[in-house]
C-alpha cells in the first residue's frame, strides 16, 4: 500500500472534504480498529481509510469486510467486486466482500462475521425498531465496537455513533414490542 506522508495525513485529518469525514478519519487515526466493516463502499475512500489505519498501527493491516451491491447496484457508481478484491489484495489485505445489503445477505454469512471494532455505514439504513439490521449488527460488533452511521439532514451529513450496548438495548426493546 502506498505510504501516507505526514503532509497528506495532516490534510486528511484537518482539511478533508466533505468536512464530516474528518471526524471519521480522526477517530480511525486515534483509535485504529483491528477490524473494519463498511456498508456501501467507494474504492478511493476505502483506500484512504486503510492507509490511515496502517499509518497509525505501523503497517499492521486490519481485517476488512465490505457489504455492497457492487455491479447490481441501482445507482450509476457501480463498483466492481472483482476490481475491488484485486485492489485490496494488492495492498496485502485479505478482504471479505459480500454482495448485497445488510437486509439481504444470508444469516449464515452474518454469523461468521464477529468481533468487528468499527462498522461504517455510508448510506441511510433502517435501524428502527424491528429492522433486520438492528438484530444482526450487534452480533458482528466486538465488546468495544462502534457503528458510525452517516445521516443526511437538509443537505448536510452528520455521524450517528452507536455503541454495542445502545444497539443491544434497542434490539431488546424491539423484541418486546414484537412479543406483545
Amino acid at each position: 500500500m502506498a505510504e501516507l506522508g505526514r503532509l497528506r495525513l495532516w490534510y486528511l485529518l484537518h482539511l478533508a472534504r466533505p468536512s464530516h469525514i474528518r471526524h471519521l478519519y480522526r477517530r480511525v487515526y486515534s483509535h485504529p480498529p483491528g477490524s473494519l466493516m463498511e456498508l456501501g463502499i467507494i474504492p478511493q475512500r476505502t483506500v484512504t481509510l486503510l492507509q490511515i489505519i496502517r499509518h497509525a498501527t505501523k503497517d499492521i493491516c486490519p481485517r476488512y469486510i465490505a457489504v455492497d451491491e457492487f455491479e447490481s447496484g441501482q445507482n450509476n457508481a457501480h463498483v466492481s467486486l472483482k476490481a475491488t478484491y484485486r485492489m485490496l489484495r494488492g495492498f496485502d489485505i485479505e478482504p471479505r466482500l459480500l454482495p448485497g445489503n445488510i437486509e439481504s445477505i444470508p444469516v449464515s454469512w452474518v454469523n461468521q462475521i464477529t468481533d468487528v471494532d468499527l462498522i461504517v455505514i455510508w448510506h441511510d439504513i433502517n435501524l428502527n425498531t424491528g429492522s433486520r439490521a438492528q438484530l444482526l449488527l450487534p452480533r458482528m460488533l466486538s465488546a468495544k465496537g462502534q457503528i458510525w452511521c452517516q445521516r443526511s439532514f437538509q443537505g448536510r451529513h452528520r455521524w450517528l455513533v452507536i455503541t454495542k450496548e445502545e444497539l443491544e438495548r434497542l434490539g431488546k426493546t424491539s423484541l418486546r414490542h414484537r412479543a406483545a
